[in-house]
């Protein structure tokens, strides 16, 4: 949809500001769910990562989502640990491109 272009050129604007690094939400998973829980994270931080690569699962009352990458990456730091109760649009990950 449209809002989730808008998204894509705000992050693409906010890298030059950010030295690259990029702070990814909670993307929404459905009408009616607000949160979920991350159940893994399928990577550590410092690895690279690939676009498309499931990096964490995140479980809602009706599904599991897996959060993929949206381009290739570094991830910095996790922001929520296994158990946590996330919101969705609170941030998920950081991850650095220039790499």
């Amino acid at each position: 949809g449209r809002r989730q272009q808008t998204a894509a050129l705000r992050s693409i604007s906010q890298t030059a500001v950010l030295d690259a690094q990029i702070t990814v939400n909670v993307p929404t998973m459905g009408d009616s769910i607000t949160e979920g829980t991350i159940v893994e994270w399928c990577v550590p931080p410092g690895s690279h990562f690939r676009e498309g690569d499931v990096l964490a699962l995140v479980e809602t009352d009706k599904v599991t989502v897996d959060i993929k990458a949206e381009r290739d990456g570094v991830l910095i730091k996790q922001l929520g640990e296994v158990d946590d109760t996330v919101e969705v649009g609170a941030g998920l990950y950081i991850f650095d491109t220039d790499v």
